[in-house]
């Protein structure tokens, strides 16, 4: 077991780590979304993750960000298989805005781990 003082060490690490990529990812991205970003559903999860990543970094979190980005995913992904057997989705209605948070956590997600792979 490892002693407790190690464990606030690498948690500290941890935290400075999460906070790094949360600013990278907030600094990298444009004002606007980029121009691959055409349909109206791209330009919401484009601006869902900005939105996500400031949330996340102003946020105390108690658990590790991948933990919190993954729950929140399972958590988008169970209100969209239940919302699904409405029909397909409108702009505005609560599948497309589950639908949008899915596809914007996933992105944020596979950021992350790649961002981990780099480090």
């Amino acid at each position: 077991m490892m002693p407790v003082k190690r464990l606030g060490r690498l948690a500290i690490h941890r935290r400075a780590d999460e906070i790094a990529f949360l600013q990278h990812w907030l600094s990298t991205c444009q004002r606007v979304p980029p121009a691959d970003k055409t349909s109206t559903w791209e330009i919401a999860a484009w601006e869902r993750q900005q939105a996500l990543a400031d949330e996340l970094l102003h946020t105390r979190q108690t658990e590790p960000l991948g933990e919190t980005l993954q729950r929140r995913l399972a958590m988008a992904e169970r209100v969209s298989r239940d919302l699904s057997q409405k029909g397909p989705p409108q702009e505005g209605d609560p599948q497309w805005v589950a639908l949008v948070e899915r596809e914007a956590l996933a992105n944020m997600l596979a950021g992350w781990w790649a961002w981990l792979k780099e480090a």
